[in-house]
């Protein structure tokens, strides 16, 4: 636990109970970090994590680990020469955003929805949360409020979000970014730059946005706006850029 909270300054690190399963696994049982976002309290729970260390191979640990609802698994390689860690196929499956944001203290408008990843990071001991790797999110069945009416609607109905990412230190890429809705599609790519304070984090996002016809043709004041800007821009879609923070986005339609 003291290891643990030297890694993370920012955070309150307490872990409720350890056991020991013969030859070679530590289970360790409800990990709370608390922290604090503008004065709010901020929480990561991880329900159980189980630690496996493979006698074959002493520098791989197979780690596996259950929060909010979803299940994380993951192979450690350790370096103990040059001081890092390698975390290779990284699933992360099913977990529920509503819980995991709430918790957090990173946004007051509705969420819902499933978060997938897969993919493999790096770092050093000294410095585990400015690393690097790749890999491929997908968000699933989902419902976002937004900040500000888009279209006049107040939220987005998600059936599909997906993008595959890339990690350098402080920067997080975007690629291929494909937004599947009930009212609209979006195509997107960007950055986003992380702060020390995750919901502080910057949005650079661009794209383009599709009203479905069927959303159009039920709201004739979106669907003449909508036309107007198609033959401002002259693409089949509508250019967009989203800024702002992780908890305080602002959207406008144009490109750079």
């Amino acid at each position: 636990e003291n290891s643990l909270q030297g890694q993370l300054t920012s955070w309150n690190v307490r872990i409720e109970a350890v056991s020991f399963q013969p030859p070679t696994t530590l289970v360790f049982t409800n990990i709370i970090l608390t922290g604090s976002y503008d004065g709010l309290p901020s929480q990561l729970l991880f329900d159980r994590v189980t630690v496996k260390a493979n006698p074959a191979r002493l520098s791989v640990l197979d780690i596996e680990a259950e929060l909010f609802r979803g299940r994380l698994t993951a192979a450690m390689v350790l370096d103990r020469r040059e001081r890092s860690f390698r975390l290779e196929e990284i699933r992360l499956t099913g977990l529920a955003l509503a819980e995991a944001l709430q918790s957090l203290g990173m946004v007051e408008r509705e969420v819902a929805g499933n978060y997938d990843f897969a993919g493999d990071y790096q770092a050093t001991w000294n410095a585990p949360l400015a690393g690097r790797g790749e890999g491929r999110v997908e968000i699933s069945a989902a419902k976002m409020g937004l900040v500000a009416p888009l279209l006049s609607l107040t939220a987005i109905d998600i059936n599909s979000l997906t993008a595959s990412i890339q990690f350098h230190g402080g920067e997080v890429e975007l690629a291929d970014g494909q937004l599947r809705g009930r009212e609209l599609r979006a195509d997107f790519s960007g950055t986003v730059l992380l702060a020390s304070s995750l919901p502080r984090s910057q949005l650079r996002l661009s794209g383009l946005l599709q009203p479905e016809e069927a959303f159009l043709e039920a709201n004739p004041r979106e669907q003449m706006l909508v036309q107007r800007l198609r033959q401002r821009y002259n693409v089949p879609g509508v250019p967009f850029q989203v800024g702002g923070t992780l908890t305080g986005p602002t959207f406008r339609f144009g490109g750079n």
